[in-house]
């Protein structure tokens, strides 16, 4: 085992001991979290098809596993799952839960100093978690380095609301403010505080939400809307991992890509629509035509870049360029992983 202190000074102690304060108290054992865990793990997942991995030969890992809530749920798609957690914490949650488990090997060690080997996983997932390490940039490298050429990366990080009305950015404002003060408290107040704070604000616009959605209404602008569905524990312990900590970082979709992108991963992703063979030049430039229009409405602009995604309307011949290019990248991906149709 490799000392969570001994090589990664990439780290805060006083965010791993809080981190792991959290989550001996927020273990996750009760069954009244397992459905809406599911949910949301199904939706985290939404970017990969889990089921492309091989349950007899894939390996994956939890960097920053916190009560073990998600490595869980990767054991049914993977022969192991790393369970890597720095805290003491949280590290006796998880070797206490896992410890009849023969698919998850739990590590109490760091993102950048851990026993995991090189290039050896299929599947990297860090999801709320390295936006609480000093240098970002410099812990997602360090996942890489542990990812097989081929191999996936699942992170989720917290951005800065570019893509959200100005009224969003004013209440994240004062919320900070206000997390900066909790975040220094004791933990047995926080602990009083955060469930608190759970009850007053995030309970009430929680449900809300969970009415308005009844009635058909769009939810999106709505703060805390993606608590809908969730009992009070997620909560309360959302509220502590949000008050508590004394470090958290916001990127933007630009400073995200950055990272990702000098850390060696491939980040393109892209939408279009194709035509069957030889279908006459007229209709496709018709479609083309009518695509654009659409594309190009200031509505579904909008919503486009609230979801995250950068509205093009590329011709047939440039669309056609970057599918030729893509080919030959993935071909290349296939031939040297060495897969091959069953």
């Amino acid at each position: 085992m490799v000392s969570p202190h001994e090589k990664d000074e990439n780290l805060d102690q006083g965010v791993i001991d809080s981190f792991g304060h959290e989550w001996a108290t927020f273990d996750y054992g009760e069954t009244e979290t397992a459905e809406a865990l599911d949910a949301q793990f199904e939706a985290y997942c939404a970017p990969i098809d889990l089921s492309q991995f091989d349950p007899k030969n894939s390996i994956a890992a939890d960097f920053g596993a916190g009560s073990g809530r998600w490595a869980a749920r990767l054991v049914p798609y993977f022969s192991l799952v790393y369970a890597l957690e720095p805290s003491d914490g949280a590290s006796k949650v998880l070797q206490n839960k896992f410890s009849d488990e023969a698919k998850i090997k739990v590590l109490q060690e760091t993102v950048g100093a851990n026993s995991i080997p090189l290039e050896s996983l299929d599947l990297a997932m860090s999801l709320g978690v390295l936006h609480h390490i000093p240098d970002t940039g410099l812990a997602i490298k360090d996942v890489s380095r542990r990812i097989k050429p081929g191999g996936m990366f699942l992170c989720y990080l917290y951005y800065n609301l570019e893509n959200k009305p100005f009224f969003y950015k004013f209440i994240f404002e004062a919320v900070n403010a206000v997390r900066q003060v909790i975040s220094l408290l004791p933990q047995r107040i926080k602990r009083v505080v955060c469930p608190s704070i759970a009850a007053i604000l995030y309970w009430p616009l929680a449900r809300f939400s969970k009415l308005m959605n009844r009635i058909g209404m769009n939810t999106s602008n709505i703060p805390l809307h993606h608590y809908a569905n969730m009992p009070f524990v997620m909560l309360a312990n959302d509220a502590l991992d949000r008050f508590g900590t004394s470090l958290e970082q916001r990127f933007s979709k630009a400073e995200i890509r950055e990272m990702l992108g000098l850390a060696g991963f491939d980040i393109n992703t892209w939408f279009g629509l194709f035509v069957p063979a030889n279908t006459p030049q007229e209709i496709v430039d018709r479609i083309y035509r009518e695509a654009v229009k659409v594309i190009k409405h200031p509505e579904v602009t909008e919503r486009f870049i609230r979801e995250g995604a950068d509205p093009v309307g590329n011709t047939s011949a440039e669309f056609g360029k970057i599918v030729r290019s893509e080919y030959i990248k993935f071909a290349k991906i296939v031939k040297d992983s060495g897969a091959k149709i069953d």
